[in-house]
């Protein structure tokens, strides 16, 4: 048996030689082919050239959801499992079909975009496998690009935000690369300097806006930014000179910022035409100055005034004091002039002669009369004016004073009437209230033509005692009104009938009445009358 069998073994153990190291061999080539593979970084599928897998990596089972290890996979056809994994994809009906229009044309395809159900994009590569001419196989390597593709959507949609807003931004906006040429020109900026988009992209920035006097420190501004990266107006906001495509020039803020993720690198420059904001800026200085100027005129204006009315105050004063001896000097004169007339007046004396000294009494006591006035009116102003009150029936007053009235009334034909109640109490001083009756009647009387009227009342108005005389007389303009009761005030009516008096009357009834705690106001309308009222505190008993 033994000797049978000897020369059977001789001839094995040359074969057996032959066949362990190409094994061997061959483990270690698909090992390597295997770590290759693995390195790809994507799920690779290699297939022999009837479909049975030969070789798969753990992403392309994750890929597919391959439950399985990938060395497991080995020997396995891949047609059948084709038609497995075809839901996993987003159009299920076109991947067996795709596979096979692969398969029949045996033409490489690469980065073939495919999308699965879940959302994920993959690209895939086929590569058929040929070997001295033959069909060998397929290689297949799909490689997941979803997050690259969403960062480019992304991005995408930056630009297009980006775009958007300076297409829509009011200022200007010029894109230029590092060699000055114009990439953007959006419509704000077709408006400021009057070229198209057409027209100003891929020529030269300092040609387009840059007056020809500043053209050369921009080029040498870009190059020293190409060169370095750095820039003294990038990132800054300056205020320059621009121009437009008709040669005029205008003001501009300027600020360039450097687009750093484009490649190749940009600056993209935001212009603002401020013409209109330093036309309001100078117009402003000037107001401003016009304004200091005014000021400063009515400062000085303002002092001169006071200057003035110090210099018409102390004037004032002299012509208080003066008035005040004047009319001091005159009472002792005037007094024996009155009492030396009355003497001769009641001697026997002829008829011419007792004319003219009836005139002269007459006129000697009018004189008395305006220099009593004068002097109450000084010692107003004094502060020396003494106001006496004592309990008066307001209506007996304005009574009294209309029968005081009536002789002078009657003789120039106008009628005076008293309207009051039995009794309105005041408190007043007895010869000062008597003097307010008579000078606003005097001056009613006075102004009142022929045939007119004059009404004098007393009444309780809200809590006070309200006196008005009222006459039909010819009224007095506005501007009269106003300044009626200042001193030496005489209205239009009374200058031009020259009816005589000094213009001393209302001044005093304001004096005393204001002494008084009262208030005195006028109404008239010219043509229609006049209604002068005052006002008293009424009495508390």
């Amino acid at each position: 048996m033994s000797t049978a069998s000897a020369p059977i073994a001789a001839p094995d153990a040359p074969l057996q030689a032959d066949v362990d190291p190409t094994r061997d061999e061959l483990r270690a080539t698909t090992e390597r082919l295997t770590r290759l593979l693995a390195s790809l970084g994507g799920g690779v599928l290699v297939e022999d050239e009837s479909r049975r897998i030969i070789l798969a990596n753990q992403t392309f089972c994750d890929i597919f959801a391959i439950p399985v290890a990938p060395e497991l996979l080995v020997g396995l056809d891949c047609a059948g499992s084709a038609e497995q994994s075809k839901h996993l994809f987003a159009d299920p009906a076109a991947f067996g079909p795709r596979i096979a229009e692969l398969l029949a044309a045996r033409e490489q395809v690469l980065a073939e975009e495919i999308t699965l159900a879940d959302g994920s994009v993959f690209v895939r590569d086929y590569v058929p496998i040929e070997i001295e001419g033959s069909n060998r196989g397929h290689l297949w390597h799909y490689r997941d690009v979803t997050a690259r593709r969403a960062a480019e959507r992304a991005a995408h949609a930056s630009d297009a935000r980006a775009n958007a807003a300076i297409t829509a931004a009011l200022d200007s906006v010029i894109s230029i690369d590092l060699t000055g040429r114009v990439v953007e020109f959006n419509p704000a900026a077709e408006h400021t300097f009057g070229y198209t988009r057409s027209d100003a992209i891929g020529r030269q920035l300092a040609e387009l806006i840059v007056p020809e006097r500043f053209r050369e420190v921009l080029r040498n501004g870009l190059e020293r930014y190409a060169e370095t990266g750095t820039s003294r107006i990038v990132g800054r906001r300056i205020e320059i000179i621009a121009m437009r495509a008709d040669g005029s020039e205008l003001p501009v803020e300027l600020a360039i910022a450097d687009v750093t993720h484009h490649d190749p690198p940009l600056l993209t420059a935001y212009l603002r035409d401020i013409s209109k904001r330093l036309d309001a800026e100078r117009e402003r200085e000037y107001l401003l100055r016009r304004e200091q100027v005014a000021r400063h005129e009515a400062e000085s204006a303002r002092e001169e005034l006071a200057d003035q009315n110090q210099q018409l105050r102390e004037l004032d004063a002299v012509k208080d004091e003066l008035v005040a001896r004047v009319s001091h000097e005159l009472r002792t004169p005037l007094a024996s002039i009155i009492s030396f007339v009355q003497l001769a007046l009641d001697s026997e004396i002829g008829a011419e002669a007792h004319r003219f000294l009836t005139v002269a009494d007459r006129n000697a006591a009018r004189l008395v009369g305006l220099v009593e006035d004068l002097l109450l009116l000084a010692r107003a102003d004094a502060g020396r004016l003494t106001i006496e009150l004592v309990s008066l029936d307001a209506a007996t007053v304005v009574r009294d004073s209309v029968t005081a009235i009536a002789p002078v009334a009657a003789a120039k034909g106008v009628s005076v009437s008293a309207s009051a109640p039995v009794l309105v109490p005041v408190e007043a001083d007895r010869i000062r209230i008597y003097q307010v009756l008579d000078n606003l009647l005097g001056n009613a009387v006075k102004f009142t033509p022929s045939g007119g009227s004059v009404v004098a009342r007393a009444q309780v108005v809200l809590g006070r005692v309200r006196i008005e005389v009222e006459d039909d007389g010819p009224g007095i303009s506005e501007d009269d009104q106003r300044r009626i009761f200042e001193r030496f005030a005489r209205g239009a009516n009374a200058r031009g009938a020259e009816s005589p008096g000094a213009g001393l009357g209302l001044a005093i009834v304001r004096t005393i009445v204001e002494a008084h705690g009262g208030t005195v106001s006028i109404r008239s309308v010219e043509g229609a009358g006049t209604t002068v009222q005052v006002e008293l505190p009424l009495a508390l008993s």
